[in-house]
């Protein structure tokens, strides 16, 4: 065993196929699952997903100071520096007010926090000195997911073979993002380090503008569009399908970053509009051969 304790923050798919992995791998002696929504508790829980379900985070704190079952207690776990983790996989617009109030509920305890969000550097912007020493917060964002959601679809090998990011902002969380690495290692992730603000520039290229990209092609079609929609159109607007409150919270969440890459989207579109409209013919070839060559590198 990893880890004494767990609290899960969010029943949905990322939060539930993270207690599915901790399970299958027995690195959790006891997965508390936090979500006001009881219907997705009901689900979690019936789906062994987690053990215990909490409304609300005082309540899952309760959970910490019991004694867990007795064949969970006759095994062996190793003494780590962090035996209790508090993860929040809630969309990124509640991820500040959950870890404050995670950290106030807290009291005295060493308390370890991370999170699943997509979005970084507001976070730590938000809560910057604004957490107790005995609370350390690193963010984390395993890159795995798909448009479905809840529980129900939750994978216990969803991050295996992924990437995880990790966002640390300071020397002083050193120990605490090490044994994060370990944490998603264990899961089956690669794991990399670098800054919040960086993050999110990265992000708001490799994820959020195209998921507005795939929600704009949408709104291009015209009525009776639809029965000629071909694999092509479908599969270039999958991404649309993803809950729009998650997202909406995302774009405002990184709305600097995705603002750059509009721009740089639209001075690329402009230059297409001149080439079409100068019958520019090679310089249409040279722009597809080389977006050709880079889809080809993505699957190598």
């Amino acid at each position: 065993m990893l880890l004494s304790k767990i609290i899960i923050v969010g029943a949905g798919l990322l939060g539930g196929s993270l207690g599915l992995a901790l399970k299958k791998r027995q690195l959790a002696e006891l997965v508390i699952g936090v979500d006001s929504n009881p219907k997705s508790l009901e689900e979690a829980l019936r789906l062994g997903v987690i053990d215990r379900s909490a409304a609300h985070l005082t309540e899952a704190f309760e959970f910490l100071d019991f004694p867990v079952e007795a064949d969970h207690a006759e095994k062996k776990r190793p003494k780590e520096r962090f035996s209790e983790l508090l993860v929040v996989c809630t969309p990124v617009g509640f991820i500040t007010d959950l870890i404050l109030e995670a950290a106030a509920i807290a009291g005295e305890r060493r308390l370890l926090i991370t999170d699943v969000g997509s979005t970084k550097q507001e976070i730590a912007r938000k809560l910057d000195k604004q957490l107790p020493p005995q609370v350390r917060y690193v963010g984390s964002h395993p890159i795995a997911g798909s448009e479905k959601s809840g529980s129900v679809n939750a994978n216990a090998d969803l991050f295996v073979g992924r990437l995880t990011i990790l966002t640390p902002t300071g020397e002083e969380t050193v120990v605490e993002t090490a044994f994060l690495e370990h944490f998603w290692n264990l899961l089956g992730s690669t794991v990399i380090q670098i800054p919040p603000k960086q993050h999110d520039s990265i992000l708001a290229r490799t994820s959020h503008f195209p998921h507005l990209i795939s929600s704009l092609l949408l709104q291009t079609l015209k009525i009776g569009d639809s029965v000629m929609v071909g694999p092509g159109f479908r599969s270039a607007t999958r991404l649309a399908a993803g809950d729009p409150a998650l997202w909406t919270d995302i774009f405002f969440s990184n709305q600097e970053a995705v603002f750059d890459v509009i721009e740089a989207m639209q001075k690329q579109l402009e230059s297409v509009r001149r080439m079409l409209d100068g019958g520019n013919r090679t310089g249409m070839l040279k722009l597809l051969t080389h977006s050709k060559r880079q889809r080809d590198a993505l699957e190598k």
